[in-house]
């Protein structure tokens, strides 16, 4: 048997996320565009932001401990910036 590979393309804002049927759902191949409170550098990990409802914030380059992480960047942007993440990441 062969497994569809499907790719789902949404609108910018909404997750791009590709299903293997085999596999089943796979979290660290799951993409969202997010607006960050602040600068945020690519590879760092990513939680909802405290001061900007809906927006990301840049947790830095350790795994958080004490609060929800989303994801972990995809690139490098000032504040305001709308950028790339990597939604359910769990790979350090």
């Amino acid at each position: 048997m062969i497994a569809a590979l499907i790719v789902l393309f949404m609108p910018i804002g909404f997750p791009a996320c590709h299903f293997d049927s085999a596999a089943g759902f796979q979290p660290a191949m799951c993409a969202a565009l997010c607006e960050f409170d602040g600068p945020v550098i690519e590879g760092h990990w990513v939680v909802a932001s405290e001061t900007i409802t809906g927006d990301c914030h840049d947790a830095g380059v350790d795994k958080p401990k004490t609060t929800d992480w989303i994801g972990r960047a995809r690139g490098t942007g000032m504040a305001g910036a709308k950028v790339l993440i990597d939604l359910g990441y769990d790979k350090q």
